[in-house]
């Protein structure tokens, strides 16, 4: 993100026009990476957590209090726009009342054929 910053610098100084073509360019980049290349898996597994979240009749704020997450998070995580590390599935699955391979479970075989 650095090199994008350096080159939205020198681009808004020297032109206008590279300018609005920059930021056009870098704003189809984060939709491509954001809609386009998020691995199915991710979006099977933040189903998963919010279908556990909702059979507990939890609140994303109340799963956010349970796991020390922002409650912002718990919502990216649901609609798969974030890639959990171990730790973050560990309180995640802690928060649900499961364990961590219940939570996984079947992930592999979610129809993914990007991972």
């Amino acid at each position: 993100m650095l090199i994008l910053e350096e080159l939205n610098h020198s681009f808004r100084t020297n032109n206008n026009n590279y300018y609005l073509m920059f930021t056009f360019v870098r704003r189809y980049i984060v939709y491509i990476l954001n809609n386009v290349l998020m691995p199915k898996s991710l979006i099977f597994l933040g189903l998963k957590v919010k279908n556990q979240r909702n059979s507990l009749g939890l609140s994303q704020e109340e799963l956010a209090e349970r796991t020390s997450l922002d409650r912002t998070y718990i919502s990216l995580l649901e609609r798969g726009k974030r890639n959990p590390s171990l730790l973050t599935l560990m309180k995640v699955a802690t928060g649900l009342e499961i364990s961590v391979s219940i939570l996984t479970k079947d992930i592999e075989n979610s129809g993914s054929s990007s991972d």
